[in-house]
Order: C-alpha cells, then sequence, then structure tokens
C-alpha cells in the first residue's frame, strides 16, 4: 500500500464470542441473544474484542451496519436506526441497523429475542425524540410503567447538559445489565419485573446520563473511570431533583454520602483510594461510582448551578467524540470556569479520603456600633493525604424566630477564624455549616424543628456541624 493513502479493507472473520467470568461479553441466555460492551474482570475492560475485530479502547471510534439474521421468532436490535427488515426465506429474519454517529468500539451492541417494541415520542426542549422500550410480550407492559418518567430524565439531562445528540433513546431488556450502549442500552429484566419505580428510575436516569457522560465524552484510560461513571451516577441524582424536589435530591445526596463514608473503603479491598488515578482491580468498585457521584456534586457545589450547567454544555460542545483524562478535565474546566478548581481536583479527585470541617468557638462582638459575628472553625482529616483548602463554605445563622442569615466563607488549613458583620438587630442563636448539603464531606447532619415533647430518630453523626448559641 502506498504511503498516506487512505484504504478501504474488508476483514472476515468468525468465531465464538465469549464472556466475561463476572459481567460483561457475549450472552445466550433464556432465549435472549446480547452483549455487554464491558468485561468487569478484564483489563482492559473494553469488550468489543469479543465479537468484532477492533482497535478496543476508550479513544478510537467508528460507525457501524449491522446486517443481522435470525430465526423468525426473533427480532435483532442494534444500536442506531433500522435502515431496512426482509425475510430472505419464511424461517429467517434479515434486519439492517445503522449507526451514522462515531462511537467507541465497546458501545457497539446487539440484542434478539422475541421483542416487541413500545415507541413513544418524546417533546423535548431540542425537538421531538423517539422513545423505545422492547421487551417480551409478556413484559412490555411492565416496563412502561418502570418507565413512566423516562421523558422527566431526558427533559433534566437537556437542561443541564444541552440538547440530546443521538437519534433516539433505546432500552432492551436482557437478562444481565445495565450497559449504556447508545440507543440500544441492555437493561435487566429482573430490575423491569421486580424492582421499584425509584430503583428503575436511578438505574434508567445513570444510564441515559451515559449518553452525555461516557458516549459523547468520555476518559481516555480505565483510571479514570470516575470521568463517565461518577457524572452517570450523579446523573441519576439530578433526575431525582427534577421529577421530585429539592428535598429527596438532599436524602438521596446525603444517603450517598453514608454509603461511602461508612462502606466504599470496606468494598474496594479496605482502602480509602483517590478517583484518579483507580488502580485497575477497582475500576468499577464504589469509589468510582458512588464517590464519583459525590464529588461531583462538590463541583456543582463550588461553581454555582448556573456556571455547573454552562460548564457541563460546554465539555460536549467543546468534546463531542473526544477522550480525557483527569488532568485534562482540570484544565478545561479552568479555562472555561470563573473559578480555577486546581484545588478541588487536589482535595476531591486525587486525595484519597475525606476532610470535613466543624465549628469549634462562636460568639459575637461589637465593633464601632456593628455586631459581628465570631467563629473559628476547624478541619479534620478522615485517610486523607492532606486537607482541603479553598473550600467555599456557606454558613447559616439563624436568630431564635428561625429567621436565617446565610453568607459564604472561603476555608482552608486546620483551623480559620472568620469574622462577619451581622445585620442590624439580628441576635444568633444557632450557626449551621453547610446546612444545605452542597459539598460532600466527611461528616453527616440532619436538622429539623421539634415542635412538641416526643420521642424523634435523628441521625449519629461523626462531626457536627452546628452550633447551638
Amino acid at each position: 500500500m502506498q504511503a498516506g493513502v487512505e484504504h478501504a479493507l474488508t476483514v472476515f472473520y468468525q468465531g465464538i464470542p465469549v464472556r466475561d467470568p463476572v459481567w460483561g461479553g457475549f450472552y445466550f441466555a433464556d432465549d435472549y441473544i446480547y452483549n455487554l460492551g464491558i468485561g468487569l474482570s478484564t483489563t482492559p475492560p473494553n469488550f468489543g474484542k469479543v465479537w468484532f475485530p477492533c482497535f478496543d479502547n476508550f479513544v478510537e471510534r467508528a460507525t457501524f451496519d449491522y446486517h443481522v439474521t435470525t430465526t423468525a421468532d426473533k427480532k435483532a436490535f442494534c444500536v442506531g436506526e433500522l435502515v431496512s427488515e426482509a425475510m430472505p426465506s419464511p424461517n429467517r429474519i434479515k434486519r439492517h441497523f445503522k449507526m451514522e454517529r462515531p462511537i467507541t468500539t465497546y458501545l457497539s451492541s446487539i440484542a434478539a429475542a422475541n421483542y416487541a417494541v413500545s415507541r413513544a415520542i418524546h417533546p423535548a426542549a431540542s425537538g421531538d425524540i423517539p422513545v423505545d422500550l422492547i421487551a417480551k410480550p409478556g413484559d412490555l407492559n411492565q416496563m412502561i410503567i418502570q418507565f413512566e418518567k423516562i421523558g422527566l430524565a431526558i427533559d433534566a439531562f437537556e437542561y443541564w447538559f444541552g440538547r440530546y445528540r443521538f437519534s433516539r433513546v433505546g432500552y432492551v431488556a436482557t437478562t444481565v445489565g445495565a450497559m449504556e450502549h447508545p440507543t440500544n442500552v441492555a437493561y435487566p429484566i429482573s430490575t423491569v419485573q421486580g424492582g421499584t419505580l425509584l430503583q428503575n428510575e436511578r438505574l434508567y436516569g445513570h444510564e441515559l446520563g451515559h449518553h452525555w457522560w461516557g458516549d459523547i465524552t468520555t476518559l481516555d484510560d480505565a483510571r479514570d473511570m470516575w470521568i463517565k461513571e461518577g457524572t452517570a451516577e450523579y446523573s441519576s441524582h439530578l433526575f431525582m431533583e427534577w421529577a421530585y424536589g429539592k428535598s429527596d435530591f438532599r436524602d438521596a445526596i446525603k444517603s450517598n454520602l453514608s454509603n461511602i463514608l461508612f462502606n466504599a473503603h470496606k468494598n474496594d479491598g479496605g482502602m480509602f483510594l483517590p478517583l484518579s488515578p483507580m488502580p485497575y482491580e477497582h475500576t468499577y468498585g464504589t469509589h468510582t461510582y458512588r464517590k464519583g457521584a459525590a464529588m461531583i456534586h462538590n463541583l456543582r457545589g463550588y461553581v454555582g448551578d448556573d456556571e455547573f450547567r454552562r460548564l457541563s454544555t460546554m465539555v460536549f460542545d467543546s468534546m463531542d467524540g473526544k477522550s480525557m483524562n483527569a488532568y485534562q478535565f482540570r484544565d478545561f474546566l479552568n479555562r472555561h470556569s470563573s473559578r480555577d478548581l486546581t484545588a478541588y481536583f487536589d482535595d476531591y479527585i486525587f486525595n484519597p479520603g475525606y476532610c470535613t470541617f466543624y465549628i469549634d468557638t462562636v460568639g459575637v462582638s461589637r465593633v464601632n456600633n456593628m455586631d459581628y459575628l465570631d467563629l473559628g472553625i476547624q478541619q479534620k482529616a478522615y485517610h486523607a493525604a492532606h486537607l482541603y483548602r479553598e473550600v467555599p463554605m456557606e454558613v447559616s445563622v439563624y436568630n431564635d424566630k428561625l429567621e436565617r442569615f446565610v453568607f459564604t466563607v472561603e476555608l482552608s488549613g486546620p483551623y480559620q477564624q472568620v469574622h462577619k458583620e451581622l445585620p442590624v438587630g439580628f441576635k444568633p442563636a444557632m450557626v449551621i455549616l453547610n446546612e444545605l448539603q452542597n459539598l460532600n464531606h466527611a461528616s453527616l447532619q440532619s436538622q429539623g424543628i421539634i415542635k412538641k415533647t416526643g420521642l424523634r430518630p435523628y441521625l449519629i453523626l461523626q462531626w457536627w456541624s452546628m452550633y447551638l448559641m
């Protein structure tokens, strides 16, 4: 071949596709045939290679045509759009799907069974989006019920991340899942049949979030798996916020934080791990998913809702079809954010463990006929390599009428004194750090108003960030 000249190659191959010992690969089970594009116990985990020849990584992308012949009692569904269907013989069906948007090879997908399809059209902000739910006939109605809020998930993610860029939304029932193949998400039928609405919403919300984080822009190596899995998990929290409101959203954030503080190290080899670089053996562990989601919430807390939304949209506008590592992600955000996020990445992404802040002393002083709130705030480490710096901490101050005065202070190091002017006539009775859970640190807290005598359970706290005066 002449150097510098493009050539088209046709590679003929055949064989028996394989499965990962734990999860992933090609499945022939319970009259389903399908693939899952990741092998959980394989390094590297990309699993396009188990059924077709490819450069199988998180960087290379390709378009796909699928020509799939099945027996007449089954139909194949693949990523992309159905181009044609024919019956070359009375007992055979041949279907042609085409994925015109380049995707990474591990996202290539096929599923075949005696499927039925429910198609709805969702009027999204970016235009009408077809939504296909694909399951065996006896399961389809239950799948429709479980996915009743899928339109809200689309709306939430278009609001936060920008327009949906694939031709349709599609979920196909399989025995094992879930896996974010774009337009053809492999979705576990056991969750459809036996899961609650909330369990299904969390799962399909996570997978839909991948249609931005992972399918459009993704990581360049499995050691930064948090870039797609932490963000997708946080996407399910954003969906909950959109569908159910702030209170339920905060409950989900606190529940996730409790999970990682008590369980992440136990689940991942007894170690407190940084999100980057993640050891390959813990690529798909609790740190990646749950701590990843918690730290993305912190990014939102650092920059605020409007900028978090703007930056997220810019990621997909600027890096459509591209991959990045943690340092490239940091540098991209720093170029476009109004806040330098170097300390954020040093503290939450590259740092193991956690830190937290609590009020050590509180008082009121009077200077030049003005009242000032005087706080002493300590920072403690919980298996972290270093203390946090430049943390934008929201401080809530209440008087005895439950009127609230809020300000933000930037905290660094083991101890910091805060001297803040109070509104005229405002007499503080209680001070709370991080009342609205804008940041996830090594502390759990719960607030409530007691209006009558009796017993009421409260969360036991590791560190208490409230001070009564």
